[in-house]
């Protein structure tokens, strides 16, 4: 059974900051993308074991999910999990063309796999200035598919090397379209530790 990772509000606070420092990064970038004014907010955090997050976030819903293998001092994945509507709007804000149905073309999971890229590289960029590691993203990529099917290939994919999951609630606007969607950070044991061990260390816990 996977060990429940327990942090105080400090170290919860720092982690969302964290998020936010990616997030503000990331929408420069997707503001340059679209040339439009675009806002990114990360309300909510929380940390859960896997099988917590299947059993909440899995579902007969059908999803896009991008992502995005992560190497260097950290590795795991990050994962920007959509509902199909929510990414289809995503992509209309972004190309300024409706979607045409919920069955996306090459084009549009393009664009879907360049916006999880820029999310994935700034929130990654942003844990290892804070934390001073090394983290390389890899290529992304984009499955559709059930939200349990999804989440459960996924960790196939990761080998089951992932116990826990650091959960950001997204919200973008686009104006005046709100879409909302999820990132998961999903480290594996050891770097989950490496992450722990150096938020207590930054807040004068530990070593």
């Amino acid at each position: 059974m996977a060990r429940q990772i327990m942090l105080n509000e400090l170290e919860l606070d720092m982690l969302r900051e964290v998020g936010s420092i990616g997030a503000s990064h990331a929408t420069n970038s997707l503001a340059e993308l679209t040339n439009t004014k675009v806002s990114i907010e990360v309300p909510a955090l929380e940390i859960k074991p896997v099988e917590e997050l299947l059993a909440s976030e899995g579902g007969e819903d059908l999803v896009a999910g991008v992502y995005v293998e992560l190497h260097g001092d950290i590795c795991g994945v990050i994962v920007l999990l959509l509902d199909v509507a929510s990414a289809v709007e995503l992509v209309t804000q972004i190309t300024g063309m409706p979607a045409a149905s919920e069955e996306l073309s090459d084009m549009e999971v393009s664009v879907l796999q360049e916006v999880g890229n820029i999310m994935a590289s700034h929130f990654s960029n942003a844990l290892a200035d804070f934390l001073g590691l090394k983290i390389m993203p890899l290529p992304p990529a984009l499955a559709v598919d059930m939200a349990a099917a999804l989440l459960d290939f996924i960790m196939l994919e990761q080998a089951q090397k992932a116990n826990e999951a650091i959960l950001f609630k997204t919200k973008f606007m686009f104006q005046p379209k709100q879409i909302t969607g999820k990132i998961f950070l999903m480290p594996d044991p050891e770097s989950l530790d490496r992450i722990i061990a150096l938020l207590r260390k930054k807040v004068g816990i530990g070593a």
